[in-house]
């Protein structure tokens, strides 16, 4: 079993883009009153999912993560791209500002099913739906309805918002793969004995799933063929003040249902930070920590400023990343142990010994100014082969035999971590700083692997915001 689990977190966690680039072929199609997109709000962060894999922007086209919730953006818009070897062949798929994602589940090797059927649609949970309080629905609707302006509300609008969350719970999808809590451990839902929809004692979870098999959306992504991966995401948060209340927690369970095996494989987290206004942002990574992070340029920013704060910092961080097996006499941790005789994590349960998380094994960014760094083209397979060298750690150019390693720009030194310095010490190499790019529009790419991927295998990965 191949499995990987990947966590992202924000840390601290809306500037307006003109000319998005968001690109989703289903969310354009006309709707029957199947929810397609909803909000994971029920603590500090704020962040829209939607049912195709988009994730981050707001459905007006603005930042979709908010944090403070209230306040100003952090993030534009995010998403997860994989790629590998298939059939001979480097392929690449994800969701970044176009979608290369349909929803719904692949029901056999190159047949996905109706994405217009009534249950292929997007869930979301409250572990205390019956007893919420009418404060949290009315904002719980502001958010959903009326981009945060609670004097807008209607008394239809919290009974959607309620009748929603019932719904939900009542029709939760655990025969597609909507986790639940299974008190006795057989793999079966039985509500009569007591068992729920959710995991991780999360207040808020949402539910899922899509698949890469519309060569449409595929080609119209980088120009490659689908791969026949399916993927299932569940979000989730805690109702804290304290730190849980700061972050949001992402498992992404991508499954293989091509009938042939993916080699060299890699996934990332992709993020377009904005931190308030997108044009004075840096971004760094903490290899040790498994961490991609972006922050302000500057002390002030002109979107926090009308709430009369700082600009804050917004992060993901792999707290499972990519299951692979243990080599003897490597440390991926650097921590003594033989990578062959440590553990893994895999469904929350220690495996091994034997095998291993990968951690992020490489950082990548990009500014948009700058062609040479510049993100991967849209629409062409030149953008599929761009992002595999990404993908390993690579400068994003089509030339995948002859790859350009990052470096730290003031030394001028390779690394597949360009930019991890420390930004509040400021020591090694900092962005914005030095021979670095001045603050501007950043991208960044968190990713790991080689790991292999075959045919009926799942690699769950995990990712906080």
């Amino acid at each position: 079993l191949a499995a990987s689990a990947m966590v992202i977190l924000f840390l601290l966690i809306t500037a307006q883009k003109p000319n998005i680039k968001r690109e989703s072929s289903y969310l354009s199609r006309p709707l029957d009153g199947r929810q397609t997109q909803t909000l994971l709000n029920v603590n500090n962060i704020t962040s829209w999912h939607y049912y195709d894999g988009m994730s981050g922007i707001s459905p007006d086209g603005g930042s979709g993560v908010i944090y403070p919730r209230g306040t100003a953006g952090v993030i534009f818009q995010d998403g997860i791209i994989w790629g590998g070897i298939q059939d001979g062949q480097i392929r690449v798929g994800g969701q970044t500002y176009h979608v290369g994602t349909a929803p719904g589940r692949i029901i056999s090797i190159g047949h996905a099913e109706n994405p217009d059927a009534p249950h292929v649609r997007i869930y979301r949970i409250r572990n205390d739906f019956r007893t919420v309080s009418a404060e949290e629905l009315i904002l719980d609707a502001a958010e959903l309805f009326h981009d945060g302006h609670i004097n807008q509300v209607t008394a239809a609008d919290v009974d959607a918002v309620m009748d929603q969350y019932a719904t939900d719970w009542d029709e939760w999808p655990v025969e597609y793969g909507a986790p639940f809590y299974d008190l006795n451990n057989n793999e079966i839902y039985e509500p009569a004995m007591g068992e729920e929809p959710g995991l991780a004692n999360a207040d808020q979870v949402v539910w899922f799933v899509c698949n890469d098999l519309d060569s449409i959306v595929t080609n119209n992504l980088y120009g490659s063929p689908p791969m026949g991966l399916e993927l299932q995401v569940t979000i989730w948060g805690y109702n804290h003040s304290g730190p849980l209340g700061q972050c949001s927690f992402r498992r992404y369970r991508l499954i293989n249902k091509s009938g042939s095996q993916i080699d060299s494989a890699y996934i990332a987290q992709w993020s377009d930070p904005d931190i308030g206004y997108f044009r004075n942002d840096v971004v760094g990574c903490d290899s040790v920590l498994s961490m991609g992070f972006g922050y302000n340029g500057y002390a002030t920013d002109i979107w926090f400023d009308t709430f009369l704060l700082p600009p804050p910092a917004a992060g993901y961080s792999f707290l499972q990343g990519p299951l692979v097996t243990g080599k003897p006499g490597q440390d991926k941790n650097h921590n003594g142990i033989d990578d062959a005789q440590d553990f893994a994590i895999f469904k929350f349960e220690q495996i091994g010994p034997g095998f291993i998380n990968l951690p992020l094994t490489s950082f990548g960014y990009s500014e948009s100014n700058i062609t040479q760094w510049a993100e991967p083209s849209f629409r062409i397979y030149d953008g599929t082969l761009q992002w595999y060298n990404l993908l390993r750690g690579f400068i994003p150019n089509n030339d995948v035999n002859n790859p350009i390693e990052f470096t730290h720009l003031n030394t001028g030194q390779p690394t597949k971590f360009p930019l991890n310095g420390d930004p509040v010490a400021g020591t090694g190499d900092i962005d914005g700083h030095g021979s670095n790019f001045s603050p501007g529009d950043r991208l960044m790419a968190m990713c790991a692997g080689p790991f292999v991927l075959s045919s009926g295998d799942t690699q769950i990965a995990w990712a906080p915001k």
